[in-house]
């Protein structure tokens, strides 16, 4: 993540002037809108959509060889390096073999179904959950502590949380649940369904985020005691205990991905706080959202695709 370049360079964030009640004006990229933590990037008109996607595909390539590899002979060649020399020059020392082996083992999980074809959605996913790190370590406003899992899951449909995260303020620890959406189509059928999962289904599918950060502690790489503390009392925060007691120790993150170059609407997630009354504090910071609104989501996706399987092994079958 740190050797991708800062998306200033392909984004925007909104100007005071179009927000709908000045008054609540831009603090370190955030702004209130209906009782909400607002965040909104938008693509800028002359951004360079090839310089994004070669910088995107590289960013794949580093993520899956670092946490994909298993083949003891590839160690003693970077195959990650050599195809993102082929992302900058056009030109690899590879074999077609050895091409073909990469692809298949590493870089092609992530994209593609049961039956080895391309799948749009889930790779769609995979994509803007990445970007999701990238906004997060450009743009990070409080103290980082923890994140689960470490890395961008390698299929975007698996069914449970999509991300926990552990920060800390001038109030202390925290801990923030995430959902990601990504879709090129109305946003509206996505604040009730994502608030269902939210306020739902975090309190089963939590058990496995709190299981990881536990061991962290059962494995004494935690030493502070306050951070300790609250690790312990995760599952009251999560709602997964019979305590279950509001606290602005729990905060929810939406992060919608949307392929609409223009701010949005004034009504947009108007219901967030009064659908989350029974399972977030009143505080306006437990309830943030994450606006990326960019054009022509599918076309970058078919760009990154059709670089990775069609141009860098030069054959067709990897086209559906």
């Amino acid at each position: 993540m740190k050797d991708f370049p800062t998306l200033n360079n392909w984004f925007r964030f909104l100007d005071e002037s179009e927000l709908y009640d000045i008054t609540k004006g831009i603090d370190n990229w955030y702004y209130e809108h209906n009782e909400c933590s607002f965040f909104t990037l938008l693509w800028k008109g002359d951004a360079d959509k090839n310089s994004f996607v070669k910088e995107f595909i590289k960013l794949i390539s580093r993520l899956r060889w670092k946490y994909e590899i298993e083949v003891e002979e590839w160690k003693k060649i970077d195959f990650s390096e050599e195809f993102i020399n082929y992302i900058n020059t056009w030109s690899c020392s590879l074999t077609e073999e050895q091409k073909q082996d990469y692809i298949d083992s590493i870089m092609s999980h992530w994209m593609r179904n049961k039956e080895w074809k391309f799948d749009l959605e889930s790779t769609r996913g995979h994509i803007w959950e990445i970007l999701y790190y990238l906004l997060r370590q450009q743009y990070l406003k409080d103290e980082h502590i923890h994140i689960n899992p470490d890395v961008p899951k390698r299929y975007s449909k698996e069914p449970w949380l999509d991300f926990t995260e552990i920060r800390k303020d001038e109030g202390g620890f925290y801990l923030i649940i995430w959902e990601v959406k990504t879709t090129k189509n109305s946003i509206w059928a996505y604040p009730d369904k994502i608030i269902n999962q939210l306020n739902e289904n975090h309190k089963t599918t939590f058990l496995e985020h709190n299981s990881f950060y536990k061991d962290k502690l059962e494995s004494w790489l935690i030493q502070n005691s306050d951070l300790e503390d609250f690790i312990l009392n995760l599952p009251n925060f999560s709602s997964i205990s019979s305590v279950n007691f509001k606290s602005d120790k729990k905060r929810f993150t939406w992060v919608v991905n949307y392929w609409k170059n223009t701010k949005h609407t004034k009504t947009v997630f108007w219901g967030f706080k009064s659908n989350t009354q029974a399972t977030l504090a009143d505080e306006i910071k437990c309830r943030n959202v994450k606006l990326i609104w960019i054009k022509d989501i599918d076309d970058i996706v078919k760009m990154i695709y059709k670089t990775i399987f069609f141009w860098f092994l030069k054959i067709k079958r990897w086209i559906k």
